[in-house]
This record gives C-alpha cells, sequence and structure tokens, in this order.
C-alpha cells in the first residue's frame, strides 16, 4: 500500500495559465471597471471577499456556462482560472454567490455589464456586426396584434425597442 502524504508546495498559478486564456483578458478588463456603486451597498468596508473578484468570478462562469452557485463553489475549488481570480483567498461557500447575485448585484448588474461592453468595444473584442434579439412569442386573439421584440444590442451598443408585425 503507498502512502498519499505528499508535500504540499505553494503553487504559482499565473505560469499553470496560458498567456492567451479568456481569464486573463477579462481580469484585465474588469480591472478598469468602476465599482462605486456596488461598494456602496456594502455598510462596512470589511468583507470576506472583495465584491469585484465575485463579480469576476460570476462573469468567468458565466463565460462558461455554469450558471449554479453550487457549480460556482465547485469550480473555484477544482478550476485553476478560478483560483488565480481569487488569488489565493479561500473559495467562498455557494450561499455567498447566491446572496451576492440575488441581493448585492441585482442592482448594478445592468451598469457593470454595460462597462464590460463598451471596455470589450474599446478593445476591439466586439464588432456588432451580429444584433442578438430577445423576444417572445405570444398567442394573439387578434392576429393583427404586434409580438414585442428587444433588440439587446443595436448598431453602437444602443438599446432598441423595436415592435414587428406578425
Amino acid at each position: 500500500m503507498r502512502s498519499r502524504n505528499q508535500l504540499v508546495l505553494p503553487l504559482n498559478l499565473e505560469i499553470k495559465i496560458e498567456k492567451n486564456d479568456p481569464v486573463r483578458k477579462l481580469a484585465e478588463i474588469c480591472d478598469e471597471l468602476d465599482y462605486t456603486k456596488l461598494y456602496s451597498l456594502y455598510l462596512r468596508s470589511w468583507r470576506k471577499i472583495d465584491p469585484a473578484v465575485l463579480f469576476e468570478i460570476l462573469v468567468f462562469a458565466y463565460m462558461n456556462g455554469i450558471y449554479s452557485s453550487r457549480d460556482i463553489e465547485k469550480a473555484c475549488k477544482n478550476d485553476i482560472r478560478f483560483m488565480w481570480l481569487l488569488q489565493d483567498e479561500p473559495v467562498p461557500d455557494h450561499p455567498t454567490f447566491a446572496r451576492f447575485q440575488n441581493e448585492r448585484l441585482a442592482g448594478v448588474i445592468e451598469e457593470l455589464f454595460c462597462q464590460l461592453v463598451e471596455k470589450l468595444c474599446d478593445l476591439g473584442e466586439i464588432s456588432y456586426k451580429n444584433i442578438f434579439i430577445d423576444g417572445t412569442n405570444r398567442q394573439y386573439k387578434n392576429r393583427s396584434q404586434c409580438q414585442q421584440i428587444y433588440l439587446c444590442l443595436g448598431e453602437g451598443g444602443r438599446k432598441e425597442s423595436t415592435k414587428i408585425k406578425k
């Protein structure tokens, strides 16, 4: 039977993550965002983990199709890119992510994402060549009624709302 006791040395995650990994670009961009409104939601200045770091982790999780707070917690424990974002801070538990997402971030998420999109546009990462729509299909009694479709990003990043006839 072999022994599983191992010598544990501090791991430099910087060398394990490739230079062109999306987590590096995200961290670079998020470092330039204005988190003033987010910080104002906290009554005390001391926090276990910086809200800006929690925001970066959530955005990176969304980029990777991870939406559950439990799955985000698991990713922070197992994925070195999430560990790198945490910068040697302890992994927050899943209720911390859920509270942050549902309570603290709810009032400022639109502004933070707008800043993020503007930074991506300034860096040439977004071209606005494609327009993505979010709409609903409804059954109408009268076919002459319109279906409301919201354009998330129009030309130049403006929010637009347009009615389209069926």
